[in-house]
């Protein structure tokens, strides 16, 4: 009993059970549902105002019938595709929806349409699925990770990411190795933003802030909140967190 605790209606010093449930086995991945469990202890026979009980642990044994075991993966690194013009990504007979794992392990951050195929930049790697009659093939083009979520940018023929190295990549025809990590190791969580009027990729983390120019293969100094970059109707706009 806690004695310094209050009971149920607020009662400072009545003294309140406190159980210790242990559960022993092998816990596999499992999700168990259930409403709080209530036990109710009722004293039974005379009064007496003071005894004391010395007595070991007492044990409660919970006992059922075969349980129904329901285990879902994450399936973080896998590759999803619907039927097609459809959003249902309900796997038919007819084989058209589908899944794949990819062949690194993690999360995948960021897809994006390269040309006329889906790339999907994640925590350990690249990856690119070619289109093979109604599957894809799996073809990964570089195997380390991004260094943030938002550690990519580009359009549908230039995309641009840095590694967990601080390295700068292009993702053109093919992938190229721009480096710049003597610069961009520092960065914490970079944001990448792709100003595809002016043909400039913009590197921010809110503390320091770089402009690549693939034109001229140049790295400068830059804005350091840039996140946001995009044009409508002959109006050009860069959003910001802060001024």
């Amino acid at each position: 009993f806690d004695c310094a605790s209050r009971d149920n209606l607020g009662n400072y010093d009545r003294g309140v059970g406190v159980i210790t449930f242990t559960a022993h086995g092998t816990w596999l991945n499992v999700n168990i549902d259930a409403d709080p469990g209530v036990i109710t202890f009722t004293p039974l026979g005379d009064y007496v105002g003071s005894v004391l009980i010395v007595a070991d642990p007492g044990v409660i044994t919970f006992s059922g019938g075969t349980p129904d075991v329901l285990m879902e993966f994450f399936k973080s690194n896998w590759a999803k595709w619907s039927d097609i013009g459809n959003l249902d990504f309900t796997i038919w007979k007819d084989n058209v929806a589908g899944e794949m794992p990819l062949d690194w392990k993690g999360w995948i951050w960021n897809i994006k349409k390269h040309r006329n195929k889906p790339v999907y930049y994640g925590e350990n790697g690249v990856s690119v699925l070619t289109p093979s009659g109604r599957n894809f093939g799996l073809n990964t083009v570089y195997r380390i990770g991004l260094k943030g979520k938002n550690a990519v940018a580009g359009d549908d023929f230039d995309q641009f990411f840095i590694d967990n190295k601080g390295q700068l990549f292009h993702f053109g025809e093919s992938l190229e190795k721009l480096d710049y990590s003597e610069y961009l190791n520092d960065l914490t969580n970079p944001v990448l933003s792709w100003d595809a009027e002016n043909y400039l990729l913009y590197i921010c983390d809110g503390t320091y802030g770089f402009v690549y120019s693939p034109r001229s293969k140049s790295l400068g100094k830059g804005p350091v909140n840039i996140t946001g970059i995009f044009s409508q109707s002959g109006t050009f706009y860069a959003t910001s967190p802060a001024a």
